[in-house]
């Protein structure tokens, strides 16, 4: 039996992005290769977002919400709100209905007066992409 010394140990530490290795070794005319796939987490921390102001008026301007995560890379976000429900559930669990919740700059609040909740669909680097918790936010009469 061949034995080879073992001259380089492989760390990657705990930054090695989501995609496909090869991993070869080779000891005189013996090799051997194996493969790392790396694959996305699904996240199970907490995200939430956090609004400039949680009760707007009508036509005036609307709440710019920012994202409270910072663990991993975030490569996307897009925001929705909803009616508000009781128990935290969310309306596109329960009949497919959802808005988008358009934030732009100068964006004016043209919601009819009422409770309402919004949260974030999250992409990133490193995890699957996921929903943050649901914020209240109440809109008011002009």
């Amino acid at each position: 039996m061949l034995r080879c010394p073992i001259k380089y140990w492989c760390n990657f530490g705990n930054d090695l992005p989501v995609g496909t290795y090869e991993l070869k070794c080779v000891c005189g005319e013996i090799s051997s290769i194996a493969v790392l796939n790396i694959e996305k987490a699904d996240y199970t921390g907490a995200a939430t977002v956090n609004m400039s102001q949680t009760t707007m008026r009508q036509g005036q301007a609307l709440a710019k919400p920012t994202l409270n995560f910072d663990t991993d890379t975030v490569t996307g976000v897009v925001y929705y709100y909803q009616e508000a429900t009781t128990g935290n559930t969310y309306h596109a669990d329960i009949d497919g209905v959802y808005y988008f919740y358009n934030c732009e700059e100068g964006a004016k609040c043209d919601l009819e007066p009422g409770s309402y909740q919004i949260y974030a669909v999250v992409s990133t680097k490193n995890y699957n992409d996921f929903r943050t918790s649901l914020r209240n936010f109440e809109v008011q009469n002009a």
